[in-house]
Parts: C-alpha cells; structure tokens; sequence
C-alpha cells in the first residue's frame, strides 16, 4: 500500500501535477481575479521553468556527481555486477521480444564491465510492478535471455525477479548474494539513480562500488537560445530528478 501511495504521491506531485493543481486553481478563483492571474502565472513560470535545459541540467547534474563513480577502465574487480532494472519493455503477447528503454545504458554497461573481466557474475535486479502492466515475463527474466543472446553463459547471470522498488532492489538482491557468501559488488545503474541506489545497497549491508552509466548531462551543450526554450525532454528530465531529490 505504501509502494502506491508514493508512487500516486510521485506523480501528483510531480511536475505536471503540481502545474495541473495551480492551473485548477486558477479556475476555481476565477471570481477573484487578481488571485486567479497569480496562480494562472505560477503554473505557467514552473511549466517553462522545468520544461528548460537552464533548470534540468543542473538539477540532474547534481545527481549524477553526487556519488563518485569508476569506468570500465578503472573498475575494480569483484565477485559480481549488479544491475539494476528500467531499462526494458518486457514481452508480452502482442509484443513478444522485448524493447530498450532510454535507460539502456544499464544492461548494455553491465555486459561492458563483465566482458572487460570485472566479475564473474552478472546479477539483474527487477521484478513486476503490477499497476505499470505486467509482462510475460519479468524484466530480469527477459534481460537474462539477452545477456545469453550476447554471449554471456547461463551459469554466470542471477536474476532477482520480485522487487518493485529500489529499496528491495538492494534487499533481496542481498539474500541472493548472501547466500553465496558475496557482500562485494559493482552496482550498475544509471547516474541520476545512483546515490539513492547507492544508499539503500549499503544500508541493505552490501559493499557496493559505484559504476554510473546513462549520463543525462556533459554532453555537448546547445546554444544559448535554446538553454531557456522549453521542451518536452527536459521536463522529463526535471520531473526525473525530482522524483530522485525527494527520494532521497
């Protein structure tokens, strides 16, 4: 109950929501119209706000620097790579194969350190969200059958099918691995979603190092002009951060 209270609370509060509740606001004012015009504005100055690289780039940057990270190159080597879900569409029976998400980075990162020689294990951590859809399989399931498809043998992949959360990400990705007398890893996830993953892994009593991928900012950046036009994306990337600043 509180997986969907917070993920109800995520989106209600999230970006869109809160223009939504400013912009209903408005309306219900209406015969006030001093007030009405403040509220119109707001929803209008925080929509054009997140929806501008000028505030999603540092709000995700602040992120992704948060917890220091090793490359491939530089990545220690340990018994196994952890890799966390969101980065697939799961088959279903109208789409039997499954699809990259944006976040493909993750698996395809994983897969990079573990042919690099980093670990003899590569352990993916996602199971089912009921109220997202559910799939013929679970995401860690279908990531398994790629990692095979890449050339990764069966006896080197784990999968943790039942997590909804971050938070059992690292709990049950925990009780696989203790069972195995393994408490060292490398933690795979994207750099945004790295210091609140990095946080549950070690309260979870695993000594995780951190191996960011899916980096949002450092790229080449657009003119000037287009640091304050507002986009679709980079309202995506806000509303992201949010979700990431307020979880943690």
């Amino acid at each position: 109950m509180l997986f969907y209270f917070g993920k109800i609370a995520d989106l209600i509060f999230g970006p869109v929501g809160i223009v939504l509740i400013l912009m209903l606001a408005a309306l219900i004012f209406y015969r006030r119209p001093r007030l009405g015009r403040v509220l119109l504005a707001c929803g209008i100055l925080v929509l054009w706000g997140l929806s501008a690289a000028l505030t999603s780039d540092p709000l995700i940057r602040g992120l992704e620097y948060k917890v220091p990270g090793v490359t491939i190159e530089n990545a220690p080597t340990e018994p196994v790579i952890i890799v966390l879900g969101g980065f697939l569409n799961v088959p279903t029976k109208s789409r039997p194969h499954p699809a990259f998400t944006h976040a493909a980075d993750r698996l395809v990162h994983g897969f990079r350190l573990y042919k690099a020689g980093k670990a003899p294990l590569i352990l993916v951590s996602s199971g089912t969200v009921p109220m997202l859809g559910v799939g013929t399989q679970t995401e860690s399931e279908a990531a398994r059958t790629m990692l095979e498809e890449w050339g990764v043998p069966e006896s080197a992949i784990l999968v943790e099918t039942h997590s909804a959360s971050t938070h059992e990400n690292a709990v049950f990705s925990a009780q696989i691995l203790a069972a195995r007398g393994i408490r060292d890893a490398l933690l795979v996830t994207s750099a945004s979603h790295m210091p609140r993953a990095y946080a549950c892994f070690r309260k979870a009593g695993l000594n995780v190092v951190a191996a960011p991928c899916d980096y949002l900012t450092g790229w080449a950046p657009p003119d000037a002009p287009f640091l304050i036009l507002p986009t679709a994306d980079n309202l995506k990337d806000s509303a992201a951060a949010l979700h990431e600043w307020f979880g943690l």
